[in-house]
């Protein structure tokens, strides 16, 4: 089955409160509060990956990347542990830029640290003139996907079977498509 995506179309989210103690950096800080970034960084998208990644895998996957640079993988970083909570990336595609790679790591999950993540990067994609990014994600990832609606972004309809599968996730949340528009194949 095909992952369901979402597209934004410009306009930096309004602040999106970042929880006490926390802060935002890049992979460009990395070592700022003594944070081993990478480290962080497998622990927070393990899930994503379906397997333990190594620090080789981190560099091919993310920094050899041509559409990454370590500004713009961004992370929410516990100022007294150096502990990373999160991370999200700005995959700057050519064709369509990206909200890549988000994920929280256990230990962390529940304490709201994904909006603020993904907030700086669409903050950054409106500071570079992006007006139009897109996401992956998965149907049975109900809170990232609703912290996705919340920034804005809309299902996108690119497959016969998307509506009935929205439909099917907008049951689940208590929200329906007048709240959140569902965008058409050709978007």
């Amino acid at each position: 089955m095909a992952q369901l995506k979402m597209l934004w179309f410009g306009g930096a989210p309004a602040l999106t409160e970042i929880p006490e103690g926390f802060d935002i950096i890049t992979h460009a800080d990395d070592g700022k509060y003594g944070a081993d970034l990478t480290a962080g960084w497998i622990d927070a998208c393990e899930e994503l990956n379906g397997k333990l990644v190594t620090r080789e895998d981190f560099q091919k996957s993310m920094l050899d990347d041509p559409a990454l640079t370590p500004a713009q993988i961004f992370y929410i970083v516990e100022r007294s542990s150096g502990s990373v909570g999160g991370t999200a990336a700005a995959l700057m595609n050519p064709d369509c830029p990206s909200l890549h790679m988000v994920g929280v790591s256990k230990a962390y999950r529940g304490r709201g640290l994904s909006a603020p993540v993904c907030a700086a990067v669409l903050r950054y994609f409106d500071e570079n003139g992006v007006r139009r990014a897109s996401l992956n994600t998965d149907d049975f990832r109900i809170p990232a996907i609703k912290t996705y609606l919340r920034l804005g972004y809309r299902p996108w309809l690119y497959e016969d079977d998307m509506a009935e599968r929205w439909t099917a996730i907008y049951a689940k949340i208590g929200a329906d498509s007048s709240e959140y528009p569902m965008l058409p194949a050709e978007s």
